[in-house]
């Protein structure tokens, strides 16, 4: 078992066991601003919730909403996402997403939006406790709602032979510490039907699954994909390694054969987390960087494209732009 915690409590007015503090406590703390309330009679520390990414306060609102819930709600759609380990849309709704599978679903309001279709008993799991819809399900779900890029980005992610669950689970309204659940990928006609063939944000779900490619490594690559795409450039191959002269081996992102051109996304996850540092400082990652750079163009011939987050985002003007100046050849421009 994992032993991290998650940095954020819930407080919850006091309940018929006298636990939790009292709701007039509570509801002054909240006046003051030490307390944020998440949902009626529960709060969290205002400048604690503040801190938090946007994912991990959408685990504090499913915690609290499940823990009012008297019966046993099916967590679906962009929350079914987060809890599998999707690729997440930003900004994330406030609201969670529910299915009632055994009974006509209450109306919708701030807090939780009720998905009013329907269900098979195959396509719904329980993982750390909570029922949640499968893989496949979730992905179909998130592939009909989504733009092309985010629908792009949860098929590529469903497609790897491998994935996991985020390491937390739901206890007594609280969001505690567990091991993440390991499960495999889904298959691309599995995915053609569930979409099925008709219907809102079929066509695009549809174009997402053709297009979707389990190579890419995380969801600013599938965004980049998609993008290029959307922009009319040649589709590129994914993960391609190059080996120098003395055995070293480096792997771009994106390759170009035909254009001698690789391209790079560069997350600031790949100069901040630990996992990525592994011990050296942000200026030493970006120098060893720049020094592959130079190796793929004196040994392979590459010009290297470089692009991040900002370049992506709208119209993917910035994209557009690197792959041009590298010298990509561009049908819309």
């Amino acid at each position: 078992m994992t032993t991290h915690e998650f940095p954020v409590p819930i407080c919850y007015v006091a309940d018929e066991l006298g636990s939790g503090r009292s709701a007039r406590r509570l509801q002054r703390e909240a006046a003051n601003g030490e307390l944020l309330r998440i949902l009626p009679g529960a709060y969290a520390e205002r400048s604690a919730w503040m801190a938090l990414p946007p994912e991990q306060r959408h685990l504090l609102q499913i915690a609290a909403t499940l823990r009012r819930r008297p019966d046993d709600p099916v967590v679906v759609g962009e929350s079914a996402a987060l809890l599998l380990g999707l690729p997440t849309t930003r900004p994330l709704p406030s609201w969670v997403h529910l299915s009632a599978t055994d009974r006509t679903p209450p109306a919708s309001s701030t807090a939780v939006r009720w998905y009013r279709g329907v269900l098979r008993d195959d396509q719904v799991t329980r993982m750390h406790g909570v029922r949640i819809t499968d893989l496949a399900r979730t992905t179909a779900d998130l592939a009909r709602s989504r733009a092309f890029p985010a629908a792009m980005a949860a098929v590529d992610a469903a497609l790897r032979p491998a994935t996991r669950t985020l390491p937390w689970r739901f206890v007594d309204g609280q969001v505690r510490s567990a091991d993440p659940i390991p499960f495999g990928g889904v298959r691309r006609d599995d995915l053609v039907e569930l979409v099925g063939s008709a219907g809102r944000g079929t066509r695009t779900a549809r174009r997402a699954i053709e297009l979707g490619d389990p190579l890419a490594a995380s969801a600013g690559e599938s965004l980049s994909r998609a993008h290029i795409h959307l922009l009319g450039f040649p589709p590129p191959l994914l993960q391609r390694r190059f080996v120098d002269p003395d055995g070293s081996v480096a792997v771009v992102d994106f390759d170009w054969p035909e254009f001698g051109v690789s391209g790079e996304f560069d997350g600031f996850v790949k100069y901040s987390a630990d996992e990525y540092l592994r011990g050296a400082l942000p200026a030493e990652v970006l120098w060893r960087e720049k020094e592959r750079e130079r190796r793929l163009k004196r040994h392979h011939g590459r010009e290297v494209a470089r692009w991040t987050w900002s370049d992506v985002i709208g119209g993917a003007v910035g994209l557009r732009d690197e792959l041009i100046a590298a010298g990509l050849p561009c049908r819309r421009r």
